[in-house]
Order: C-alpha cells, then sequence, then structure tokens
C-alpha cells in the first residue's frame, strides 16, 4: 500500500469518525448529570503499521449549560506523537444572545450641510470622501474610489445626505470650481457634519 492510498484511507477514516462521533446532547439513559467517556479505535490493515486511534471523552453537567468540547485525540502511527483535537457543539439562532438596543445596520446617516457662499458663489461640484490621507503641510488627497456624495452647489450652498459603514467617523469634503482652481478641502464628522465659509 503505498503512501497515498495511506493518507487517503487515514482522511477517510477521520472524516467518517468525525461525522458519527456527534450527538445531541440528550442524555437517554436515564443520568441526568455527570460524565460518561467512551473510546473507540479503529485500524487498517496492510503493509506497515498504520493505526489511527480515536479517543474521546464529553462531559455533561445540565441542559441549560452548552455540552463541553470533545477531546479527540489522533494517533497516526505507532511513535507518531498524539494530536488532540477539540470539536465544538452545534449551536443555532436560539443561542445567539443579544442585547435589546443593539443595531443590525451598519450603516449611519449623515446629513452634511454646505455654505461656501463667503468664498464663491459661482459653479461649484462637492465631493464627499469615506477614506483619504493627510500630508504634512495640511493638504489631503482623497481616494476617489471612496466617494460617498456628490451634489452640484447653487450660489455656494447645498445639503446631501451621506450613508457610509459605521467604521468611518471623519470625511473629506472637497468643492472643486469649475474655473480651475484648486478644491477648498475641510473635514467633517458625525460631530460637526457642517462646512461653512
Amino acid at each position: 500500500m503505498n503512501t497515498t492510498t495511506h493518507i487517503s484511507i487515514t482522511a477517510l477514516l477521520s472524516l467518517m469518525l468525525t461525522a458519527c462521533g456527534g450527538g445531541d446532547g440528550d442524555s437517554s439513559s436515564g443520568s441526568s448529570s455527570g460524565s460518561s467517556s467512551t473510546g473507540s479505535s479503529a485500524s487498517s490493515t496492510g503493509t506497515g503499521s498504520s493505526t489511527s486511534t480515536i479517543s474521546d471523552s464529553v462531559n455533561s453537567s445540565s441542559d441549560t449549560e452548552p455540552a463541553a468540547p470533545k477531546a479527540i485525540t489522533f494517533s497516526t502511527e505507532a511513535g507518531d506523537p498524539e494530536v488532540d483535537v477539540y470539536a465544538l457543539p452545534q449551536r443555532s439562532m436560539d443561542d445567539l444572545q443579544v442585547q435589546d438596543d443593539f443595531s443590525y445596520d451598519p450603516t449611519k446617516p449623515l446629513t452634511v450641510n454646505i455654505d461656501i457662499s463667503g468664498l464663491s458663489t459661482g459653479r461649484a461640484f462637492l465631493s464627499i470622501y469615506s477614506d483619504f490621507v493627510q500630508y504634512d503641510d495640511g493638504s489631503y488627497a482623497a481616494d476617489t474610489s471612496s466617494k460617498v456624495a456628490s451634489l452640484s452647489l447653487d450660489s455656494g450652498t447645498g445639503s446631501v445626505d451621506v450613508v457610509s459603514s459605521d467604521q468611518h467617523e471623519v470625511f473629506l469634503a472637497e468643492v472643486w470650481f469649475y474655473d480651475g482652481t484648486a478644491p477648498y478641502q475641510a473635514t467633517i464628522s458625525y460631530a460637526n457634519s457642517d462646512v461653512i465659509y
């Protein structure tokens, strides 16, 4: 028997024993608490000494506590060190405990009000980005793929709603002018979402 066949048999044996080694946690033998220990072994025959031994133990204390993980010890070859693997019990959505005020919504709304009429009332365009870097000179560079909102300004004013992931706390607002001048940049946050100049 070659090595590939030996590995295939060992893997198949491990999968079969793992698949049938579970249980639903019911103790139908009449005992309500305590511990039970079961052991099983399987061997494959052929050239060489390839024996797979599995020992597992389950501790259950009550029906309200989750079952303890099964400790499964594998020894695949004579003289090889034993490896412990822990199989966690199956859980369902009924086991999930969440605080009453927990929000499953991963987004946060933000209303941005802008008034740059003190700077310019000409044609301008607002872009808001969630990812950006700040340079040593105080200027910013936006990651253009992170644009979360945009708006044409009317006489230097406007308002736009931003919906973004709740992981973003600070945004970059850039006002672009159609005459080709450098954009006006400002950071905004949930605490300070107004841009006034």
